[in-house]
Order: structure tokens, then sequence, then C-alpha cells
């Protein structure tokens, strides 16, 4: 099976930082845009983002608010039930690599130095809180 996920957008806020049962991890937004509409006008997706390990430390030291980003992942659903005690589904794009983009359209750069060298063992990752 192939799930696979090339996104390129500007972080919505500052990574949310944290460190869960031992495991660093962070959140973020992206602002994507696809197509034009009819009137000419693009249409922007916020696609929630999650990064655990080295790669959670490394976006969280050199990325922010506004910032335009690459990221490699694959998509993931997780089903959770809110405060109010409903069934919901939280759909999630988990990072596997990470690439700066600058600010010039089509201009996307890797670091020199390779910043994440860690594989990450997917089963080991605890279930998010329910918060999240």
């Amino acid at each position: 099976m192939l799930n696979t996920l090339l996104l390129q957008g500007r972080l919505t806020t500052d990574p949310d930082f944290k460190n869960i049962k031992g495991n660093d991890m962070c959140q973020f937004t992206v602002a994507s845009q696809r197509a034009k509409n009819k009137n000419g006008e693009y249409i922007t997706d916020f696609l929630p983002v999650v990064s655990f390990g080295t790669k959670a430390s490394f976006i969280n030291r050199n990325f922010h608010k506004g910032d335009m980003i690459i990221i490699n992942g694959r998509m993931q659903s997780r089903n959770f039930t809110d405060s109010n005690g409903n069934k919901r589904t939280a759909y999630e794009c988990y990072v596997i690599d990470v690439y700066f983009c600058g600010s010039s359209a089509g201009h996307c750069t890797t670091k020199n130095e390779d910043p994440i060298d860690d594989d990450i063992d997917w089963d080991s990752i605890p279930d998010l809180p329910s918060e999240f």
C-alpha cells in the first residue's frame, strides 16, 4: 500500500512542542494553496501536521509562524471522543522528512547537513491525548 503526502505551505502558528511520555512531539498547521476558484482566487487548505523525535525538535528550533516548509509525510487518522462525549476522527500528516523552503516560489532547498537521521519506530509512538 502507498500512503505518501508531499506538502508545501506556510506554518500558521509556531510549532506546539511537547514531551509526552518521554517522546518529543510537535504539532502545527500548514496553510497550503491549491487551485484557483472561478473568481481567480487561490483556495487554501489548512492541514494539521504532527512530528516526533529529533524531527520534532528540529522543526521546533528552525521553523516559526509564516515560514515556508516542505513536508514528506503520510496521512493518518485516529479516533477519539471529545469533551462532549461525541466520537470524532482526526486526520493528520505525520512527518517523515522536512525541508527548508525559500520565500520565492519554487526555490526550495535542504540544509547542507542532514539534521534528521533517525528512523521513527511508529509502533512506539504513544496515542495522543484527545485534546490534540
